[in-house]
């Protein structure tokens, strides 16, 4: 539950002798502990720019109401958020390499970041794959068990969206946006209360055109 899981990220978080990460924010150094948690503990972001598409025509298929995925602490919705996720994997056709053959035999290279709610910011579609792989094969993919995460849990939201666009440029095993999800993406960001030209700069690849 959630109260655990806050628990359990916030004494990691508290221990001086736990590695950290360096993330850039505004241009200056920022230093975020880094630890291992059991792979169940993330939970998925439902606020995602690429699956928002998906999840509302998941909605639509399941009956579901159109701000049914509205909770990220409802256990229904992270399962339905998992499958939104497969889907959404197995539609990026443009997907540099194939992911789950990438994640089959190796270890993990980067970390997962989460907010400080515990919530994945980068690397929802490894968590996906892993969870999948760990299923379907526990043995062989008992490394999978434990996970390394950063946590980063003194940013705001203005903060948490300039590290995703930062951690988005890394193009290993990311999809690019499709035009609808890029769409969304803007909308959102329009209702928070950004001017188009900020929203450009802020999503890579786009003018306020």
């Amino acid at each position: 539950n959630k109260t655990k899981r806050l628990k359990h990220l916030q004494k990691f978080a508290r221990r001086k002798d736990a590695p950290t990460e360096t993330i850039f924010i505004n241009g200056k150094e920022r230093h975020f502990h880094k630890f291992d948690v059991p792979i169940g503990l993330p939970k998925y972001r439902i606020e995602n720019g690429r699956t928002e598409p998906y999840q509302q025509e998941y909605a639509a298929k399941h009956g579901h109401p159109e701000d049914f995925f509205k909770d990220f602490e409802d256990n229904e919705i992270q399962k339905a958020q998992h499958e939104v996720l497969k889907q959404f994997i197995s539609a990026s056709e443009k997907a540099t390499i194939d992911l789950e053959e990438y994640f089959s035999d190796d270890v993990q290279k980067r970390p997962l970041y989460l907010t400080d709610q515990g919530v994945v910011l980068d690397g929802n579609r490894r968590l996906t794959i892993w969870r999948e792989l760990l299923e379907k094969d526990p043995k062989k993919h008992k490394h999978l068990q434990n996970i390394s995460v950063v946590f980063l849990d003194t940013l705001d939201e203005s903060q948490l969206d300039e590290v995703e666009e930062d951690l988005q440029l890394q193009p290993d095993i990311k999809a690019k946006y499709t035009w609808i999800a890029t769409a969304f993406r803007w909308r959102k960001k329009r209702a928070n209360g950004l001017d188009d030209k900020r929203i450009a700069a802020n999503i890579k690849g786009t003018s306020e055109k």
